[in-house]
């Protein structure tokens, strides 16, 4: 699934990906009609097509206000054991939208998007003053930072990343951290600095055996090391997990479940 489109979903932004021929076609101070539900981008609409997607629009606003939220609902299984249910974010401008619908904290908080589109790398304090606005807005609820997943669809401007043939399922994620522990490092100290809070976990992705977990473990008690003699503060006992999400971790879970704390 496109990143842009889950940002442009989660923002209620209409949106239509993959029109090759949309800048030979629009022209500047063009009239254009975006309908995300059927892909269809309309340029110079007549009076009768933009009437009609203006009742779309009004219609489809309507429906989404009546939109019933139980908010007070607690999630539990029939034996009565309760079940959190939290929310997978973007952007911290997301947060207001996961609270709308009940989302107990941040199940998922992709860190990516902090380093793309840009030409230089967010320092440590750009991040850590990030991430720990993230954790003071779901407060007194947790959220889960996952470490950043560059490749696939999502590739940084510096430092170079080979754009090889097949990079959902190469040089990307935990493998690109660990090879990069420059970057990685940064990243880990700003998320352990956001953690004085005590509702903050950290997840590794794309984490194929236990060597690569411990290779990330390793560094991230480097960087609590380097935090300590800095003087700077930060949860000591930060949960750690691992993203199960190829087939040599979930065949080896068991394993990594003994050095992880949740997956």
């Amino acid at each position: 699934t496109s990143h842009t489109a889950i940002i442009a979903k989660s923002l209620r932004i209409p949106a239509v990906v993959g029109l090759e021929v949309a800048t030979d076609n629009i022209r500047s101070g063009d009239r254009i009609i975006v309908d995300g539900s059927s892909g269809l981008v309309i340029v110079r609409p007549t009076d009768k097509v933009l009437k009609e997607y203006r009742k779309k629009s009004n219609l489809y606003t309507k429906e989404v206000k009546a939109i019933h939220i139980p908010k007070a609902v607690k999630v539990c299984t029939k034996d009565g054991k309760a079940i959190v249910v939290s929310g997978n974010i973007e952007l911290p401008e997301e947060i207001p939208l996961i609270k709308k619908y009940g989302a107990e904290g941040i199940g998922l908080y992709r860190t990516e998007f902090i380093f793309l589109g840009r030409r230089d790398l967010p320092s440590e304090e750009e991040q850590y003053k990030a991430y720990s606005k993230v954790a003071k807005e779901v407060s007194p609820h947790s959220v889960i930072f996952r470490t950043i997943d560059i490749g696939g669809d999502k590739f940084l401007s510096q430092p170079e990343v080979p754009h090889e043939m097949s990079p959902f399922l190469g040089w990307r994620a935990i493998r690109f951290c660990l090879a990069r522990p420059e970057v990685f490092k940064v990243q880990l100290k700003a998320i352990l600095r956001a953690s004085v809070g005590n509702n903050v976990k950290l997840m590794f992705p794309m984490i194929s055996g236990i060597e690569e977990l411990r290779q990330a473990k390793a560094l991230l008690d480097k960087c609590k090391k380097e935090l300590k003699k800095e003087g700077k503060k930060f949860d000591n006992n930060i949960s750690v997990g691992a993203m199960i999400e190829v087939p040599s971790a979930a065949l080896t879970a068991d394993v990594l479940a003994k050095e992880c704390d949740f997956f």
